[in-house]
């Protein structure tokens, strides 16, 4: 880690046009240069930022409400962290403009997307479970599954050749997706067998 100069810092990269008619100062926490690459960063930040407050305060009602679908919930929450990833690439591949594994990224971003709709759509008890949403679910969940064993999985999980954060981020991923699909499965199993839908509904 490289120790900042605070009192002496300044940065040759910044246009510093933020500022107006104002002196560019010295050190900033933030910097942002007037791109059009800033834009998309500002108007795909707020779009995450929209979702997440959207599903929080539905959560939170539902909540206060008593209206949960608790396995749903679950599984939505473990969806968080896989999401946030996939906006922290999005930022940091525009804003180092490394678009090498952007195609790669969008596939995995869009698709953990929606699995989250999927799941936040069927949170209400009084919403039904809909077999569509449920094998949606499953085929992302077990794809994403097998492609990142695939990819890097078995070097930085099974063989333990990662490196700390690798293994942390692949862990994540791999709770998020094994709970989306074996709560799909445990849905789409009691609703084929019969099972009563109010027990279906609580849980």
């Amino acid at each position: 880690m490289t120790n900042v100069l605070k009192d002496s810092c300044d940065c040759a990269c910044w246009d510093g046009l933020s500022k107006g008619g104002y002196g560019r100062g010295g050190y900033k926490f933030i910097y942002f240069n007037m791109e059009k690459e800033t834009l998309v960063i500002l108007l795909i930040s707020l779009f995450y930022l929209g979702l997440a407050e959207k599903a929080l305060f539905t959560g939170l009602r539902l909540l206060w409400q008593n209206k949960v679908r608790w396995s749903i919930a679950l599984v939505l929450i473990t969806c968080v962290y896989p999401n946030f990833y996939a906006y922290w690439m999005f930022f940091n591949y525009i804003n180092d403009q490394f678009y090498r594994l952007w195609y790669s990224q969008l596939a995995f971003s869009v698709t953990e997307l929606v699995v989250a709709v999927c799941m936040y759509r069927m949170m209400d008890r009084a919403a039904p479970l809909l077999p569509r949403y449920l094998w949606t679910a499953v085929v992302i969940s077990g794809w994403h599954i097998a492609e990142s064993m695939i990819d890097q999985g078995v070097e930085n999980l099974l063989l333990g050749r990662g490196a700390s954060h690798q293994v942390v981020r692949d862990v994540m991923f791999l709770i998020g997706d094994v709970s989306v699909l074996l709560v799909s499965l445990f849905h789409l199993r009691r609703l084929y067998s019969g099972s009563h839908p109010a027990l279906s509904a609580a849980f």
